[in-house]
Formats: structure tokens, sequence, C-alpha cells
């Protein structure tokens, strides 16, 4: 009969433990950014607040471009409380797999740098000025992390969103804004290319639209490479026709499968490939944002010195 007792005890004492670490996990918020540049920024504003941030996307998974949710995605999704993303379409799938669990609340990083791009869009629809020659028509192109101006937009959306769930911790988000939007600042006037000529580009990716434009980089042509869509040599040929009637001073690429055309590309021309970081994987140099972005911009230098 003791023994019988100690025995009932102890199956007590442990389903006690364990749902005494049940609850506390349950109680505890659990906020998921998209993939990894939404998890960099919003790992940022959510520092010293006791949020944990946890990446959904695999970090090398790169951009969201017909990604398949993996049944971890999947699992995530369901025990979150909080979705951040990036928004512009990046992550349909993941909003629609989201909106199945009904007590998530998902914080949209650029929806109010859509709405302002959307209310420039029909500004210039009404413009009857002659075109530049520059086409600045983003379409579709919601890289936005890789300007600095538009980080900033996604890091404020992202630090107001979770004040609104986390009152408590409002503070400790607007002060790791403010030291994101410093350090954005600093960054910029680190490198101040807006002072500088404007340089012509090729890219093979179209992730560095933003970048480029914001530190006056034209580029006259890009090419959107993945494994179901590839230059053809008649499309290199006239790239580098576009090149030389533009005089582009560098090809600019990321470290990935349309960096072999972009070398092509550049040699065709003599000019330098210039390979720069989307921030959408995992590297030793993308552990932060800024040292990141500093990288790029410091591969940026050599698009200038042979404008």
């Amino acid at each position: 009969m003791k023994k019988s007792i100690k025995i009932s005890a102890l199956i007590i004492s442990t389903a006690l433990l364990f749902s005494g670490c049940a609850h506390k996990t349950h109680s505890e918020s659990t906020v998921s950014a998209s993939f990894y540049p939404i998890y960099l920024i919003s790992s940022f504003i959510a520092d010293g607040s006791g949020l944990e941030i946890k990446n959904t996307a695999s970090p090398q998974t790169g951009c969201l471009h017909d990604y398949q949710l993996t049944t971890g995605n999947i699992r995530q999704l369901a025990q979150s409380d909080v979705l951040i993303i990036n928004g512009g379409g990046m992550e349909d799938a993941f909003v629609e797999k989201a909106s199945e669990n009904e007590n998530i609340k998902i914080i949209d990083s650029s929806a109010h740098f859509e709405e302002h791009e959307h209310e420039e869009h029909e500004e210039h629809e009404n413009e009857e000025e002659a075109s530049d020659g520059h086409d600045h028509d983003h379409g579709e192109n919601s890289h936005y992390w890789m300007s600095l101006s538009h980080a900033q937009m996604q890091a404020e959306e992202i630090a107001q969103g979770l004040s609104q769930i986390h009152p408590e911790k409002a503070l400790q988000f607007e002060n790791n804004l403010e030291i994101f939007k410093a350090n954005c600042r600093k960054l910029s006037e680190k490198y101040s290319f807006s002072s500088y000529n404007t340089a012509n580009v090729i890219s093979f990716h179209e992730a560095f639209e933003y970048l480029c434009e914001e530190n006056n980089v034209n580029i006259v042509k890009t090419f959107e490479i993945d494994e179901n869509s590839v230059p053809s040599a008649r499309e290199l040929a006239d790239a580098v026709d576009e090149g030389i009637k533009h005089n582009v001073s560098a090809v600019i690429c990321a470290d990935d499968s349309g960096k072999a055309y972009a070398r092509t590309t550049a040699d065709e021309l003599g000019v330098p490939l210039v390979v720069l970081n989307p921030i959408t994987y995992v590297n030793e140099e993308t552990a932060s944002y800024f040292e990141a972005m500093d990288k790029n911009f410091s591969l940026l230098k050599e698009v200038f010195k042979n404008d």
C-alpha cells in the first residue's frame, strides 16, 4: 500500500511539473517573422523586450517566390500569437495558412509604404511631363528592406504593431526604433552616394532595384534568374548592346544562379562584376542587417569608380 501511495505521488508531482511548464509556454507570446530579412529587423526592434522572434522559413530559403510551406512552418504558424511579414505579396501562402489560426495577429511591415507608393503611382499617372528615360515603376517588386528609407518604415510598422499587442513593452520598442533609424542615417551619411553622378548598371537580381535607386545608380536592364527562367544567348547579347549604349559602369548580381550570366556579361562589356547581398539567407555577412548593408554600400563604390 505504501509503495502504491509513493508511485501515485510521483505521478501527480510529475503531472504538475509538466502542466506548469505547459502553462508557462502558453502564457508567453510566440512571435514569428516570415523570413530572414524580416527576422533581422524584427529582432532589432524586439531586442531587450523579452520577446523571442522566431524565423519561419528556412534561413537558406532566399526570397519567398513560389515558396512551399513545410510541415514545420505550418506547425509554427499554428502556435504563433503574432506573425510579422514583409508584405507586398511576398508571403501570400504564409498569410493564408496563418489565417487558419483565429488568435494570430499579423503585422504587415510594409503597410504604410505600400499606401504611400500607391499615392505616388496615382500622382505619376496624372503627370503630363515627358519621361526622363529612367523607368522607376517597380511593379510587384517587394524587396523593400534593401532600401534604408523603406526599412525604416518597416521597422516603424513593426514597432507600432508590437506596441499595440504588448503595450507594457512599448517604450523598449520605441527606443530600439530610434536606434534603428539613427543607424540608417549614419550609414547613408557615411557613403553619401547621392552626391555622386548617376551610374548605369545591368542587374541580374531584382532585389537591388530599391538599393540602386536610393543611391544614384540607374539599372538599365534587370534579369530575373531562377530555375524556370534563364536568359537566352540572344537576351544576353541584347543586354551587352544596352550596356554599350548606356555606358554601364558595372554589372551587379547576387551570389546565386545568376552570377555566371552576370560574369559573362561583365566580361563582354569589360566592366567590374559587383556581387551584392540581398540579405535573404544566412551567412557570415548577414548576422546583422546593418553589417550586411554596410558591406553592400562598400561594394557599390566599385560601381562609381568606373563611371
